[in-house]
């Protein structure tokens, strides 16, 4: 009973209404292994783009699938994770495996819901609508759902996620916000300055927290997909004066290589021998490597909407020389209130925030982009 609870818990919602009432073991088969695609898909189109997913899966990455047998005439009754029960579906960079196989059958209704990343012991539970809880320990975990429904006639498969090659496809959506900070140096740093005594810059980050979002908490996902969040209990919350450290997450790079003529210093305590190095006619890079996820709690707290610090030591290169020196240490704060507000505090779209590096400082802007793809498998 616990066993199905934990999993009600995960994927039922109150609207959903099947018939699992058929005991698997009796159900006939047609001996075609259920096998999981390895592509991409990208809606509206009908080619596949290549196989492994940057944006979500690695190798080594699992997903839980659960699955609802129903017969071809059986009546209306609630889920039950009667053919796949959190079965694990792991990734291993070109193909996804699981055990023990399951195959399809000759008739009959198969229900499936997904979700990355995969975990054995998740405690979501449900009151009528879904519910699910998440936990933001260092800013960069992501939480993928899937739906979908597979029909079988005679050994013939049809349906939302049955693939041409007939292998069972699975489209997942984020349920939280999908954030990408990038950072770039603002051209012609030096066009306004009276100044000819330097030639170049560079803008080493060594130090990034953010607050205003979520350390744990549950969201209620209606049938339609939207999903309103709340904190959990008495869960922390990263404010202001508690920030969340994504310092230990940046995509650092060693200093010296990353910009010839720079010499570290320890004893000068700055404390750049490694840093996300930005310099000036290059495009935007990604801070981290990779997208973060947050909750926001707008105006949950009075002075605690979604904000941010960067911390960076600023070098200087000056004509007739090919060294760098560091110039400074700089500290700058700013609001990520606007990027984060409307719908709940989650928006259906990839917020990307830009941090543009000049001689004043550093300015943010932001724009929203539509996702132009589901990860599929």
């Amino acid at each position: 009973m616990k066993r199905f609870k934990d999993i009600a818990a995960i994927f039922s919602l109150a609207a959903l209404l099947f018939s699992c009432a058929e005991s698997v073991e009796e159900v006939a088969d047609t001996r075609r292994p259920i096998t999981f695609s390895s592509s991409l898909g990208r809606p509206g189109e009908g080619s596949p783009s290549k196989a492994q997913s940057p944006e979500v899966f690695s190798p080594g990455d699992g997903i839980g699938v659960f699955a609802c047998y129903s017969g071809p005439t059986a009546a209306g009754q609630s889920f039950d994770p009667n053919f796949m029960n959190n079965q694990l579906v792991k990734f291993n960079g070109s193909a996804w495996t699981y055990s023990p196989v399951k195959y399809w059958p000759t008739n009959g209704t198969l229900e499936f819901y997904g979700y990355f990343p995969y975990n054995e012991s998740d405690e979501i539970r449900t009151d009528g609508s879904m519910l699910v809880t998440h936990k933001c320990i260092t800013g960069l975990e992501p939480r993928y759902a899937a739906h979908t429904s597979v029909k079988a006639e005679n050994g013939s498969l049809s349906g939302s996620g049955i693939s041409d090659n007939g292998n069972l496809s699975l489209g997942f959506t984020p349920i939280l916000n999908k954030v990408n900070f990038t950072a770039k140096a603002k051209d012609g740093l030096f066009d306004e300055v009276e100044s000819e005594e330097y030639k170049d810059c560079r803008f080493l980050i060594r130090e990034f927290r953010v607050w205003g979002f979520y350390s744990e908490a549950k969201g209620s996902i209606s049938g339609n997909g939207d999903v309103t969040w709340q904190r959990k209990n008495s869960a922390r919350i990263y404010t202001h004066n508690n920030p969340l450290d994504m310092t230990p997450y940046l995509d650092f790079r060693n200093t010296e290589e990353a910009v010839p003529g720079y010499e570290y210093n320890p004893d000068k305590g700055y404390d750049t021998d490694r840093a996300v190095v930005i310099e000036e006619s290059l495009p935007s890079i990604n801070i981290f490597g990779k997208s973060a996820y947050f909750i926001p709690m707008n105006g949950v707290l009075s002075g605690n909407n979604p904000g941010f610090e960067v911390v960076y030591v600023v070098l200087t290169s000056k004509h007739g020389e090919n060294v760098y020196k560091e110039s400074g240490i700089v500290t700058r704060t700013g609001s990520l209130r606007e990027p984060f507000a409307g719908n709940n505090g989650l928006i259906r779209k990839i917020i990307n925030i830009n941090l543009e590096f000049s001689i004043d400082g550093v300015t943010v802007t932001r724009n929203l982009v539509d996702y132009n793809y589901k990860p599929m498998f």
